[in-house]
């Protein structure tokens, strides 16, 4: 046995099977791009459990049918090594966590990190995983659950201090994962993801110009990050802009460090739900976005995973139907009907979840798109109660709660949103859009 770079045993004899399975980890863990190493490991070292189970958790996460076939295949390699014996029994267990994530039983697969995390604290990549999968489920507290499991085996460790933070920041526990965060920051310079936890800090208090700076100040530490990271890390900033109604501001960041960024994916799905947030959020406040609209339309209608999460596919219904590309929309209600029937086939409150809730999300996005209000405010309001379970940070999620109270005050029904606007104003009470979305509610009322 050998060992990787946190102390955990690694069944090969090879180590540059373990060399490599160390620099994909560090890659995953400070949201890099140092990731094909993985398969050339797995070529290399055909019988090494670990090293196959990361391939396919790696051809999950290109979101293609030839990344899903990839995934398939060292899966498939993976549970005959299992058959005979092969891997230690955490490598085991976490074989079975991606094989559970590749059926898209999140449930199986968060009990096998929890498991992995109470028995090898040491396994930060583990921990990580499992971090991203409650995320996936809206699940603040097993967020936070799965990193306090890991952090006291990892106190030097920056990428541990960040993990936690942002737990304990989407628990609302802002003073302490302001502390821990910032601790990450001084740690190590590149952690991205510990400044992405204390900008959720910032824009939770509504410390707007506060988070501009934090934010502005580590933007250069971001530039070797991949594309998700890099651009929703300016999403944040564009965010902040907006938020204090600077929406030229927001505008430039969108357009030079979020869907015009040089590092930027338009085929990835992160980067393609941030674009659209953001038009949304410009477009509630009236700007002309022209061209904008169509041009990430075009890259959604490529998309050869398009049902992966209920929260992703929201934001590309509405990207669909506001670019006016009726067809393609049309087959994308058609495809998330289908899909929503049999989604996961062994799992019946999985399909409840698509069918119940996540598709008549998607078609309160689009209605909203095509300006029927009514039908926005009535489906949004329906599946209000269920918005947590369908992933997303509470910050992305407020973009739902933001086009629900709009599509109740054009829909005539601003006094059903004059209180949730009164509570948002109190809240965040330097959010330009808050004061004047309750401007508007109170003046409809009065008509």
């Amino acid at each position: 046995m050998l060992h990787d770079s946190y102390g955990n045993e690694v069944d090969t004899d090879n180590a540059a099977t373990v060399a490599a399975l160390d620099r994909f980890a560090r890659s995953f863990l400070a949201y890099g791009k140092d990731f094909a190493v993985i398969f050339e490991a797995a070529a290399d070292d055909p019988d090494c459990l670990l090293a196959r189970t990361q391939a396919a958790l790696l051809g999950l996460f290109m979101e293609s049918n030839s990344g899903l076939a990839l995934a398939k295949e060292h899966l498939e390699a993976g549970q005959a090594l299992v058959t005979t014996g092969a891997g230690t029994e955490r490598e085991r267990l976490y074989f079975r966590a991606v094989e559970a994530a590749a059926r898209a039983d999140a449930t199986n697969a968060t009990a096998l990190h929890e498991e992995i995390a109470d028995r090898w604290p040491r396994d930060l990549f583990a921990a990580k995983l499992g971090q991203i999968h409650y995320f996936n489920v809206g699940d603040a507290a097993g967020m936070r659950r799965i990193a306090q499991k890991t952090f006291d085996a990892h106190g030097e460790t920056a990428y541990a201090w960040g993990l936690l933070a942002f737990g304990l920041e989407e628990c609302g526990e802002l003073d302490e994962a302001e502390r821990v965060g910032r601790r990450a920051a001084e740690m190590t310079e590149v952690e991205p993801w510990a400044h992405h936890a204390v900008a959720h800090v910032y824009e939770t208090r509504g410390d707007l110009a506060g988070g501009i700076a934090w934010m502005e100040d580590r933007a250069h530490t971001w530039r070797d990050c991949n594309s998700f990271m890099f651009t929703h890390n300016w999403w944040h900033v564009a965010l902040f802009y907006l938020d204090q109604g600077d929406t030229d501001q927001a505008l430039r960041v969108y357009d030079t460090r979020l869907w015009g960024a040089p590092q930027g994916d338009r085929a990835y799905s992160q980067d393609q739900a941030g674009a659209v947030s953001m038009l949304i959020r410009l477009s509630l406040r009236e700007l002309a976005l022209d061209w904008r609209w169509s041009d990430v339309a075009d890259e959604i209608i490529k998309r050869e995973v398009m049902y992966d999460q209920p929260f992703l596919t929201a934001h590309y219904a509405y990207a669909l139907a506001r670019s006016e590309r009726r067809t393609a929309y049309e087959h994308f209600l058609q495809g998330l009907h289908d899909h929503a029937g049999t989604a996961g086939a062994a799992s019946a409150p999985l399909r409840h979840m698509w069918l119940a809730h996540a598709l008549p999300l998607c078609r309160g996005m689009g209605a909203h798109a095509d300006n029927d209000f009514a039908m926005a405010a009535t489906l949004l309001g329906e599946t209000r109660p269920h918005w947590r379970a369908m992933g997303g940070s509470h910050a992305q999620r407020d973009l739902f709660e933001q086009m629900y109270l709009d599509a109740l005050i054009r829909a005539g029904r601003a006094a059903e949103a004059l209180p949730i606007l009164v509570a948002r104003a109190a809240a965040r009470p330097g959010v330009a859009a808050h004061a004047a979305q309750l401007a508007a509610a109170m003046s409809a009322t009065r008509l």
